[in-house]
């Protein structure tokens, strides 16, 4: 399971969410509760990666939060992370196209 917050406003498969509510990172809770795993926040419209985390890597995110800035969908998506990720080489693309994608949840930002 992928529950993401945004303060107490759940992602929720495709719901809407104001911009203006999702300017901070959200809190994300994996369950089964694991390290191995890569987050990345992606928006499909624009085929830009906002932000990537592993919790396993460090504890700095892969990419740094960028706030949704525009009315458009965006995706979180969970891979299993099979090793390690450098935050100096790390490519989004890579991971999405060599990780097993483990959960999906997402929402569509209004003004």
């Amino acid at each position: 399971m992928l529950d993401i917050k945004y303060g107490d406003q759940q992602v929720l498969l495709g719901n809407e969410l104001r911009i203006q509510d999702t300017a901070q990172e959200p809190s994300v809770t994996v369950i089964p509760q694991e390290d191995d795993y890569t987050l990345l926040m992606i928006d499909p419209d624009t085929k830009s990666c906002h932000w990537a985390m592993s919790p396993g890597s460090s504890d700095q995110p892969l990419q740094a939060y960028q706030k949704p800035d525009s009315p458009h969908r965006y995706a979180f998506l969970l891979y299993k992370q099979t090793e390690p990720l450098d935050k100096q080489s790390f490519n989004a693309q890579q991971v999405m196209e060599n990780e097993p994608l483990k959960g999906v949840n997402f929402f569509t930002a209004k003004e």
